[in-house]
């Protein structure tokens, strides 16, 4: 009876068996592809339409009603045949190929489950009785005015199977169209669905892709996804290129942006060099498009303070001219202000604290402020330096760094706190690094600043040796876990070897 059935294709004569067959599929795919629930649990019901179809051909045969028990009878067939095939698909698609590692497109899929639903109804009309060949003669007027009439329909279907067969853009790729750019989410049969930055979807036929030039970004064979990205600025003619480039580049270098490449490295570079302002760039590889606006202004912001921490201005370019009146009162009085700023940050360094008022206003007008964003290293460790840092607004940490160890906090810095004496006093490598943990702004100060009033008072280096020897044992002691005694003898070698190195660094005759 069941071999009759299936060459016939009146499986309600064995509905158990056939009802056995759905329910094993089904809870396959519930089992190892969970996100198909709603779709196997919308399949289950139009499957259950094909079980009560076969209980009403029964009734309906047992009363008499055999007309009635003719159209259940057919129903509960080609429910029960377009179920199975849906299913199957969702087993052969879902489960059984990508095991293969092989992964139709959807349209594909799709396609393939709509012929073999084609199939299904043919050989049903074939058993019934009907010739398939008759119904497309007498149909092949009504399908050519269909076709017509739907002609831009059909070119999107055939422009969405096209997209998926070639894979030219792929669900989960960033692309450019026209203005529109954005991350793929969609290719349906119709349309693909772009989500942009900015949340919004932009639905785009797929007749414009296929007729239309478009960018897909970050892709390339055999190559992780980041996209190139460029930052425009101006700096005025008068500043020498390579000092520009070097001053952002060097900012650069050392920046930690989680969306940023390491490899290639940021770079600088001189794009236009007219009248004035000349026109630069800087170019960075972008790994998370999700962050282009605040990885771009990140960029912008380094760039910014890198320039101003060594003095050059961003230009703007433009026509218009403005001009506000600046009296020399006003600038006498900024002056004064900033001043008396500087002198009151100098004097919470200890290495100052013996100077005169005459020496600390010397000092203080060669000052130079430097800002800094969070993040930023202001030094690293093992690098030489010749800076004092006096910190003026905002927080840093001081971290150190060891073979037996990954890098540690030790300390933390705020208002009126310094650091680099030593660098600046002896030439020395950094002992430790300290990076930005919000906005800073600090005064710098080099060593050819200070070179000019430690002649003129070599006592003052006496005074700092000792201060800078008993800081430094200090730290020994620390780690290396000296007792007072040790302690004592490790600031006494010291200073007479920071004292001699000072000599040297500044050419103090002895």
């Amino acid at each position: 009876m069941w071999p009759e059935a299936l060459r016939t294709g009146d499986w309600y004569v064995n509905i158990p068996a056939t009802a056995l067959a759905f329910i094993a599929l089904a809870l396959l795919v519930l089992r190892l592809r969970r996100e198909q629930r709603a779709h196997v649990l919308r399949v289950t019901a139009f499957f259950a339409v094909s079980i009560l179809a076969a209980f009403v051909d029964g009734i309906s045969e047992a009363l008499g009603y055999s007309r009635v028990a003719v159209y259940a009878r057919e129903v509960a067939v080609v429910i029960a045949g377009i179920s199975i095939i849906i299913i199957s698909g969702s087993v052969i698609f879902r489960i059984i190929l990508p095991t293969f590692r092989l992964m139709p497109p959807r349209i594909l899929q799709d396609v393939l489950i709509a012929i073999s639903l084609i199939i299904f109804g043919l050989v049903r009309l074939g058993n019934k009785g009907i010739d398939p060949a008759n119904i497309f003669t007498t149909s092949a007027l009504i399908t050519a005015v269909i076709a017509l009439s739907l002609q831009d329909t059909l070119g999107n279907i055939l422009g969405g199977l096209a997209l998926q067969l070639d894979r030219s853009v792929q669900v989960g790729d960033w692309v450019h169209i026209d203005d529109v750019e954005g991350q793929v989410v969609e290719i349906g049969w119709r349309q693909t669905s772009i989500e942009t930055n900015n949340w919004e979807t932009i639905v785009v036929p797929n007749s414009v892709l296929v007729k239309h030039r478009f960018l897909v970004l970050g892709r390339r064979t055999g190559q992780p996804l980041q996209h190139r990205r460029w930052i425009p600025f101006y700096v005025d003619s008068v500043h020498a290129p390579d000092v520009v480039i070097e001053a952002v580049q060097s900012s650069l270098r050392y920046m930690d942006l989680p969306a940023v490449s390491k490899t290639p490295p940021p770079q600088c570079f001189l794009l236009q060099l007219a009248e004035s302002p000349a026109r630069y760039a800087v170019s960075y590889w972008l790994t998370d498009l999700t962050q282009m606006n605040p990885t771009d202004s990140s960029i912008r912001v380094q760039a910014f303070l890198a320039l101003k921490r060594t003095g050059i201005p961003i230009a703007v370019p433009g026509r218009n001219v403005f001009l506000t009146e600046d009296t020399s009162e006003r600038r006498e009085m900024r002056k004064e202000q900033e001043l008396a700023q500087r002198m009151m940050a100098l004097r919470a360094v200890d290495l100052f604290r013996g100077f005169s008022a005459d020496e600390l206003q010397q000092l203080a007008e060669r000052l130079k402020p430097a800002p800094y964003v969070a993040g930023d290293f202001l030094v690293r460790q093992g690098t030489p330096g010749s800076r004092l840092y006096i910190i003026v607004e905002g927080r840093a940490d001081v971290l150190v760094e060891s073979v037996q160890t990954e890098r540690a906090k030790v300390a933390e810095l705020g208002p009126g706190d310094f650091f680099g004496e030593m660098a600046l006093m002896t030439g020395e490598v950094r002992s430790a690094s300290v990076i930005a943990r919000t906005n800073l702004l600090v005064y710098r100060l080099d060593k050819e600043s200070f070179r000019d009033l430690l002649a003129s008072r070599t006592d003052v280096a006496e005074q700092i040796s000792t201060l800078l020897a008993s800081r430094r044992a200090e730290l020994d002691a620390v780690r290396e876990n000296l007792d007072a005694e040790a302690l004592a003898a490790r600031a006494a070698a010291t200073r007479r070897d920071i004292r001699q190195k000072i000599w040297q660094l500044f050419g103090l005759e002895d």
